[in-house]
């Protein structure tokens, strides 16, 4: 429950941020990561048990890759996205809306 709050409380201070700074030129994007595959979940020592469960959420059948979060914030920051403002970007293999 508390990190569920987290995520939301995350999601709204964006869209807040946004709203304020717009004017200035300054954007305000978050991103929202499902499973990624990173060397804090292996410290973690996720069981295999939990792992396959994680898995059975996510469409997509495997875990994000951290270069996959890393082009994303590539892109974010990038000029090709000047217009986006006040968005979360859910990448979690079409998990995450059950």
């Amino acid at each position: 429950m508390h990190y569920a709050s987290a995520k939301g409380a995350v999601v709204t201070m964006t869209m807040g941020v946004a709203r304020e700074f717009a004017t200035q030129g300054i954007r305000a994007l978050s991103i929202s990561p499902g499973p990624v595959d990173t060397a804090f979940q292996e410290a973690a020592a996720t069981s295999p048990e939990k792992a396959q469960q994680m898995l059975n959420d996510v469409p997509m059948k495997r875990f994000g890759k951290a270069e996959e979060i890393g082009e994303l914030v590539l892109f974010m920051c990038s000029d090709a996205c000047e217009y986006m403002t006040a968005d979360t970007v859910y990448v979690n293999g079409g998990g995450g809306w059950r």
